[in-house]
């Protein structure tokens, strides 16, 4: 599979990076952001309209027609973005959920623009326990089995397709054809030690001269579970009394006071008592659901996959295995940590 590169000189090139989320898409965005200038000097333009953060997040909502939320992207300033620059990316992992409709109504106002769909795999094993920390840092309140219960669809905390690359793919072959799809494992990039702006620097921009150097930090880390656990719990108390979700209000206030909270022997009892108290949850690349969704990868989008390891196997790693430990939804209440779940919720200040 054939990079591409600045090998059409007479044909609009939009690279779309679409995530999903937790594939290392904001530390990508970030690096993109910092290098705007080098890029052009390579032929590549990271543009400035709709960004948000990082990232172009407001050309996303003017797509979906949220034109609040759009600022200053309209579809005249969209045209004339592209028609400035030969070659374009733009990058939000919130593209993912586009529908078939948006998607169709972007590619006719594309024209003949050659567009390379950029999507990264990540095993589930991983992705899913970190894309439900995020929901809980963005005001939900599902407990992990909750959110895992989704998939085979016995519960419907979340859309059961919303993190199936099959699903996002498919999507995308359809409005924009396979050949426009490039795949990228994220594990791999990982396992060996590699980089993934800088993969994306030599292998999706084609660029042969080394990327520029940067912070190689982790923008959104991991946090312990028993904090998430904490944040999850705020998050349902404000939900059952408020009947609305708090969105990231609570882990934005909460981190102002955490080194506070986090101090006390009440924290620590906490701590201590969802660690004594917590079930768990087994997550393996070799249960049947995940080597389903592997097989059917290799078998629908294998030829778009760069850098897979065979054409029978995606993943450099052998099998991913993990344990995660789990709170049921009213388990403070049970074990007498109520009281203590409301009073750090007064003490924030979420006015």
């Amino acid at each position: 599979m054939v990079s591409p590169g600045l090998d059409q000189a007479s044909k609009k090139t939009l690279v779309l990076h679409v995530g999903p989320h937790k594939t290392g898409s904001t530390y990508l965005q970030n690096r993109l952001l910092k290098n705007r200038e080098t890029l052009q000097v390579q032929g590549w333009e990271y543009p400035e309209l709709g960004i948000r953060q990082f990232a172009q997040h407001r050309i996303y909502q003017w797509l979906i027609g949220n034109t609040a939320a759009a600022g200053d992207v309209t579809e005249s300033a969209f045209l004339d973005m592209m028609s400035r620059s030969p070659r374009v990316i733009l990058s939000s992992e919130e593209f993912v959920y586009l529908k078939p409709d948006r998607l169709r109504r972007l590619h006719a106002l594309l024209g003949d623009t050659d567009i390379r769909i950029v999507y990264f795999l990540r095993t589930p094993v991983d992705l899913w326990p970190s894309h439900w920390q995020e929901l809980v840092r963005w005001g939900r309140d599902d407990t992990l089995l909750e959110y895992l219960a989704s998939f085979p669809g016995w519960t419907r905390t979340v859309e059961a397709g919303s993190m199936n690359p099959l699903v996002h793919l498919k999507k995308y072959a359809d409005v924009f054809g396979k050949q426009a799809l490039w795949i990228i494992c994220y594990d791999n990039i990982v396992e060996q030690g590699d980089d993934i702006f800088d993969f994306f620097w030599r292998q999706i921009l084609n660029l042969r001269d080394v990327a520029p150097p940067g912070a190689t930090r982790i923008i959104h880390p991991s946090q312990p579970l028993h904090m998430i656990e904490m944040l999850r719990s705020l998050n349902q108390l404000y939900h059952e009394r408020l009947g609305k979700s708090p969105s990231d209000r609570i882990v934005a206030t909460y981190q102002k006071q955490q080194k506070t909270i986090e101090a006390s022997a009440a924290y620590d009892g906490f701590k201590s008592a969802f660690l004594e108290h917590a079930s768990e949850v087994r997550l393996s690349s070799r249960q049947e659901g995940i080597r389903a969704q592997e097989r059917r990868l290799i078998t629908n989008f294998g030829d778009r996959i760069i850098n897979k390891v065979s054409d029978d196997r995606l993943f450099i790693k052998d099998v991913f295995e993990r344990t995660v430990p789990y709170a049921q939804r009213y388990w403070t209440e049970k074990f007498g940590f109520g009281n203590y779940i409301s009073m750090i919720l007064a003490g924030l200040d979420l006015d």
